[in-house]
């Protein structure tokens, strides 16, 4: 009996139609919207880490987990989730640690960097899409353990690019949107584009839902989720082409620097509603009225706006339109 509960703790199990991996939930592969998906991965397979970094503790990172809560974790702060998406952190995809610099340079705060490199690093793209739903559940578990520990929910803002988005998403569904906020920077749109909020990114996800898109209006290839599915959605230079870019991987990357810069710089980001390209390209998109402003990036959560916005930016960095 021990070595069947062993199996089970590590290698998840099926539970009728479901894949079960504990503590962080089933998941259902015969029900709308997952009808025949592939089954998600454990979050053991996917060789999921959470890693906190500190003021005190900037470049070591410090294990933690729902069953380890280190001492240098400080529930009197708030905590970032930083989050990758596919490919995962390889050598050439430094932007976790940049943005994790960026926001202890300018926040006293708790972040917690999820690497699930193994999960998000199959060269079939719906497998790494279908493991971000575990990843998320397992996030929304640690979320809940450290509520547990004295955190509020308000202190938790969750921030992904691409898969890492929809992790962000999956996360606030098993808080039950209790969130503070979720931020998706560019969220996936292969495996995404659908109708039905459970089985992606949504604004009942948390108290403030932003989505950042820059690979979303390409004539050929797009990365990203076209349409508005938070409380503030983003589309810099109409969704793409980006400026400082010249092909669509770089359309889709850029979110997250332009998510950084908005901490680092100072740069505004001001945004302005607008309901269509036809009006954009009309100019019916440069203005505001005091009530629907809004700015682009990491304080998005202090302007009032809330809808479709449209904005310009320009190829060099910081990359803020005069």
């Amino acid at each position: 009996m021990l070595f069947v509960s062993v199996l089970v703790l590590v290698f998840g199990f099926r539970h009728g139609e479901a894949v079960c991996t504990p503590p962080c939930g089933c998941y259902n592969t015969t029900e709308a919207p997952w009808i025949d998906t592939d089954d998600p991965e454990t979050w053991e397979t996917q060789q999921l880490k959470y890693e906190l970094y500190t003021r005190s503790n900037r470049e070591n990172a410090i294990p933690i987990r729902w069953d380890n809560i280190p001492n240098e974790y400080d529930a009197t702060k708030p905590t970032r989730f930083v989050i990758h998406g596919w490919w995962g952190r390889t050598p050439l995809s430094h932007w976790t640690n940049n943005m994790k610099s960026a926001l202890l340079t300018s926040f006293d705060v708790n972040v917690i960097i999820v690497d699930w490199t193994e999960g998000a690093s199959h060269a079939y793209y719906p497998q790494s899409a279908m493991n971000t739903r575990v990843i998320g559940g397992c996030t929304g578990h640690l979320v809940e353990t450290l509520v547990n520990a004295g955190n509020t929910w308000n202190d938790f803002h969750c921030i992904g690019h691409s898969l890492g988005g929809q992790v962000c998403g999956f996360a606030g569904k098993k808080t039950e949107g209790r969130m503070a906020r979720v931020t998706g920077m560019d969220p996936a749109g292969p495996a995404f584009d659908i109708t039905d909020p459970r089985g992606r990114i949504d604004r009942g996800d948390a108290v403030f839902v932003d989505n950042l898109h820059t690979n979303a209006n390409n004539d050929y290839i797009n990365l990203g989720l076209g349409h508005p599915v938070g409380h503030a959605d983003f589309y810099p230079n109409k969704g793409g082409p980006q400026p400082p870019c010249d092909d669509f991987n770089c359309d889709h990357s850029i979110a997250h620097e332009y998510m950084r810069t908005s901490i680092l710089n100072g740069c505004p980001f001001n945004a302005f509603p607008c309901s269509s390209n036809e009006d954009a390209d009309n100019g019916r998109c440069d203005t505001c009225s005091e009530g629907n402003c809004q700015r682009m990036g990491y304080y998005a959560n202090t302007m009032p706006g809330r809808g479709t916005f449209f904005l310009r930016t320009v190829r060099a960095y910081p990359y803020c339109a005069a």
